[in-house]
């Protein structure tokens, strides 16, 4: 235990500079993108402060992609694999369950902390929105666990691919867990959000129309609104990761 304790503190200390720009990569790329989704959102009901609700979703955003960053990271350094340490460089290497693990257990605790955060308090009560998260974050880092470990870059035909996948692990879990309680995603609109809101602010005749013609729409657009998050944190982290990463290839080779 002693040895494996001396070898995974070596590898901390030459992973170190690559687990913290993933983290801040991942973090910056999923707030914005969270943060802009629901400010979008929060205008297209006609709620008087979207700005407001952007702003406080890209704090979570921030929380979700760091977390999830620093897993991927981290379970890579816990493999000990002596081709993962290769300075600050990006390795092509399989990323395996134990990387997928621990970004999942890593996007859950920051997603459980954005539940207290929203006043979730008595998670006793809420066991089964803390599972919607992990497994949420399971399957985001399921889809996106290679490209953080490997050299190769997201080509756009692969990230859609990805950002559909998770957009439809979303969707599931919201449509299969969620909609039938009556609950959603902690970072998802809830059908009675959307019930509320959309028909407060709608100032649309069209709109007006078609809600009142479709009874079903409030969940229908919970299920939707949890599957394009899945898009948006997919496509927000892709980003941010490739923009660490080549801001950390330019200073090493700068140096």
């Amino acid at each position: 235990f002693g040895i494996w304790l001396w070898r995974l503190w070596r590898a901390l200390r030459r992973e170190g500079t690559t687990i913290l720009w993933n983290t801040i990569g991942a973090g910056m790329g999923a707030g914005l993108g969270l943060g802009v989704w629901r400010g979008l959102v929060a205008w297209l009901a006609g709620s008087v402060t979207p700005g407001f609700l952007g702003f406080v979703h890209l704090i979570y955003g921030l929380i979700l992609g760091a977390a999830l960053g620093a897993g991927i990271s981290l379970g890579k350094v816990l493999r000990l694999n002596k081709t993962a340490f290769a300075g600050d460089t990006f390795p092509a290497i399989t990323p395996g369950w134990l990387v997928v693990l621990t970004g999942g257990l890593g996007f859950g605790l920051g997603y459980t902390w954005i539940f207290v955060l929203n006043g979730g308090v008595l998670l006793s009560s809420n066991l089964l929105v803390v599972g919607m998260g992990v497994l949420a974050g399971i399957g985001l880092s399921t889809v996106l666990a290679h490209p953080m470990v490997s050299a190769s870059h997201v080509r756009a035909k692969e990230l859609w691919l990805r950002s559909g996948t998770a957009g439809m692990i979303f969707g599931l879990i919201q449509l299969l867990l969620g909609t039938p309680a009556g609950r959603s995603l902690a970072i998802a609109y809830p059908e009675q959000a959307f019930r509320a809101d959309f028909t407060r602010f709608a100032s649309s005749g069209f709109v007006q129309s078609l809600m009142d013609g479709i009874p079903a729409w409030p969940g229908l657009l919970s299920v939707l609104d949890a599957a394009l998050v899945g898009v948006v944190l997919t496509g927000g982290i892709s980003a941010g990761v490739l923009f660490a990463r080549r801001m950390l290839e330019k200073i090493s080779g700068d140096e």
